[in-house]
Parts: C-alpha cells; structure tokens; sequence
C-alpha cells in the first residue's frame, strides 16, 4: 500500500473519532445544562485544593477518591447529578462509579475549562 495513502487513512480516521468524542461530549454539555435547569445535583470530584482554587458556583465538592463512601451527601439516588473534574477521564470515572451504586440520571459534562467554554452566560460561570 501507498505510505502517502495510509497517512491520508489514518490521519481521516482520527479526524473522523475525534469529532464523534467532541459531539458526544457537547452532547454531555447539553443534557448536563438541562439537569441542572431541572434541580439537578453539580458535582465536582477535583480534590479539596483544585475546588479551592477554581470551582462552578453552586457546584458541591467530594473528591473521586471519596466518592463510595461519601455518597450519601448527594441524596435520593433519583436525582439527577452532573459531574466535572479538572480531567475528563476522572469526570468520566466518577459518573461511571455513582451509575455502578445506583444514581440513574448521571451525566459527565467533562472538564471545568470545556463546560466554561460552551456555557459563556448564565449557571456554569464563576459567579452565576
């Protein structure tokens, strides 16, 4: 096989699952806002020293790590919680933990920066 024509390939594949993670995640951001327009629960699992540093007003905080055993803190488990991190990965991780122990309406919006970035006004912002 042509080289040049494998890089074409492999460079239009990445191309094309990058986009499929972008628009899943603005997918996340939307749904995300539609929760917390409906009472939903804002969930940063950054650690104590990153929510100092920087969090989303309203949002309360409870480290990845001591999700499990501070879950309660969230209430009913029928209440819908979105979660955010410094990193999507523990955003993701987080939201994937609180489906294992039974919250059903659970959506990872990703990163503090990403959800800022697509929610310029209004709840998201540093003071709104």
């Amino acid at each position: 096989m042509n080289p040049a024509f494998s890089a074409v390939v492999a460079a239009s594949f990445l191309a094309v699952v990058w986009g499929y993670f972008w628009w899943r995640n603005t997918l996340n951001l939307a749904k995300g806002r539609r929760f917390l327009s409906a009472g939903a629960t804002l969930l940063d699992v950054g650690t104590a020293e990153e929510y100092a540093g920087d969090h989303i007003s309203g949002a309360i905080n409870i480290p990845a790590e001591g999700l499990a055993r501070r879950q309660e803190e969230l209430g009913e488990h029928s209440r819908p919680v979105v979660v955010y991190a410094r990193s999507a990965l523990r955003s993701s991780v987080a939201a994937q933990a609180l489906r294992g122990v039974g919250f059903h309406a659970v959506v990872s919006v990703g990163t503090l920066r990403r959800w800022r970035a697509e929610a310029p006004y209004g709840p998201g912002r540093p003071n709104g």
